[in-house]
């Protein structure tokens, strides 16, 4: 039997941009809870609110004049609300409040290739956040409640940087705590998003299937993210055959499920264990909200593919130390991951040569834009990239301004100097090339999403470069109605700006579906 689910809204990604924006479509709507904001302007502003929820206002007015450290303007008012001065080291009460109202649902789904978490479910990698914990949590669901949950005995402030793994714990604990398994699905992998009625005359290729065949297309209505267990056929114009209503139909979601409120094809491939099976989503509106660690970025040099190359931070712990005796662990790269994998391959014993193409007081370096004296473990390799260590390391040796050009099999890699040509050879152990990664948008068929006209020449999408460029105040892709994309696609790589996009978003979509 080939599904069809009909929805109003499709959040492809389950990481922590996917479950802010299900907490607010699931009912848990902000409202300003009277706390004094020091933003005198913006207080005057709050003051004309009055019980009704941020959701309703302005935001183009609202966020006007307000600066911070996201170029996203919606970032900006977000985080100003939550994280009051938090740029100055505050830590001030949130001017926000969450009331729930099952009224103020919005059916929608959250498909991810793994369980919640996204790519923060993978980290295994000793080290600490870059940010403060009160910074990485989720709407709903302080970072210090958690912690007090979790490690009852530890005292943690909210101006703490915690462990990586910590905070991987946090977001797939969060996903229970608000109780949000209706709406996600986990082990799902989206194959194409097609613009409806683009989509290669899909109701001629459902008429077919329904046509002289032993298998039927069917719809499954889906409400408050939960697929209706009774199947119902569809005729020819994509409505219900079965009008009796019963309980898993509402008057919205039957309007919902009409085709002229479906914006989108989604085909998505669900794997549980070995079964996989294959369905169509149909929905209103679409938010991207991948990240951007998909697919890390290769040199595309010979030798790349070879068993001992990484594209990742390893598992040292994991690593035969004895294969160390042929060599040092070769890291490419200059920025935090290059620094995290060059302190956790000397923590765990093994020596490092570290290749980076960059001069060490490039500004663009980004340990020159860090304030070292908050993150000593990367100002450690600042040091030892700059030969400035008072200690020293014998186990680590810099090669400034060199790029890695071919690895061969027994090991052997051959640098090249960006000054004069010259070139190197080091027997490496293990090569980690950790230069960057891309999401994967490869399921968007229509390639004016993924990238854009620059000097009248197109060029692809790159989360820094280039991001998806959306509308400032719903993010909302230009010229794709009904699509948004939030997070590190549109220039938000910390969690705290993350949240201002799912606001955004939640936003518009309440506006368009008029539930004030």
């Amino acid at each position: 039997m080939s599904a069809v689910i009909t929805i109003p809204v499709v959040i492809i990604g389950n990481g922590p941009s996917g479950l802010s924006l299900s907490h607010i479509l699931s009912g848990n709507w902000p409202y300003y809870n009277g706390q004094i904001h020091p933003d005198e302007l913006l207080q005057n502003k709050l003051n004309q609110f009055g019980q009704e929820t941020l959701l309703k206002q302005n935001l183009e007015e609202l966020s006007d004049g307000l600066n911070g450290r996201s170029s996203n303007p919606v970032a900006v008012l977000f985080d100003q609300l939550h994280h009051p001065n938090a740029d100055l080291g505050l830590d001030m009460e949130s001017c926000l409040t969450w009331r729930f109202d099952s009224n103020n649902t919005i059916p929608h789904l959250v498909l991810g290739k793994y369980s919640a978490g996204g790519s923060w479910r993978s980290i295994h990698k000793d080290g600490r956040t870059l940010g403060y914990s009160n910074w990485l949590e989720l709407p709903g669901y302080r970072m210090r409640d958690w912690l007090n949950r979790r490690i009852p005995s530890k005292e943690t402030g909210t101006l703490d940087r915690l462990d990586l793994g910590l905070v991987r714990h946090y977001y797939a604990d969060y996903a229970k705590y608000m109780q949000m398994d209706k709406y996600l699905r986990g082990g799902v992998t989206v194959r194409s998003v097609r613009r409806y009625n683009l989509a290669c005359n899909f109701l001629n290729d459902r008429a077919d299937m329904n046509s002289d065949s032993d298998e039927s297309c069917y719809e499954a209505n889906v409400i408050n993210g939960e697929t209706c267990k009774r199947l119902h056929p569809l005729n020819s114009t994509g409505s219900n055959l079965d009008s009796d209503g019963e309980e898993e139909f509402d008057e919205r979601s039957r309007e919902d499920s009409h085709d002229k409120n479906i914006n989108w094809i989604i085909d998505v491939e669900d794997k549980d264990g070995d079964v996989s099976s294959s369905y169509k989503i149909l929905a209103s509106q679409v938010v991207l909200a991948t990240g951007v660690y998909d697919i890390p970025k290769t040199l595309n040099i010979p030798g790349e593919g070879l068993p001992f190359v990484y594209h990742r931070c390893p598992d040292f712990k994991h690593i035969d130390l004895s294969s160390n005796t042929n060599g040092p662990i070769l890291v490419i790269g200059s920025g935090l991951s290059a620094g995290d994998t060059i302190l956790a391959a000397l923590e765990n014993g093994f020596n490092v040569a570290h290749s980076f193409i960059q001069k060490t007081n490039d500004h663009s370096l980004v340990f020159n834009r860090l304030p070292l004296s908050f993150y000593p473990e990367y100002r450690k390799v600042y040091e030892l990239m700059t030969c400035t260590s008072r200690d020293g390391c014998d186990c680590y040796v810099p090669f400034c301004c060199y790029k890695l050009i071919e690895i061969k099999f027994d090991g052997t890699c051959i640098l090249e100097s960006m000054k004069n040509l010259e070139r190197i050879a080091i027997l490496a152990s293990s090569v980690v090339i950790v230069i960057g990664s891309s999401p994967d948008l490869s399921f968007l068929t229509d390639s004016t999403i993924a990238g854009a006209v620059q000097n009248g020449t197109y060029v692809d999408y790159n989360y820094q470069s280039n991001p998806i460029k959306v509308d400032p105040y719903t993010y909302e892709v230009i010229d794709q109605p009904d699509m948004y994309a939030m997070g590190p696609l549109v220039g938000d790589n910390f969690v705290r700006f993350i949240t201002g996009g799912a606001f955004g978003i939640a936003s518009s979509i309440v506006k368009k579906a008029n539930l004030f």
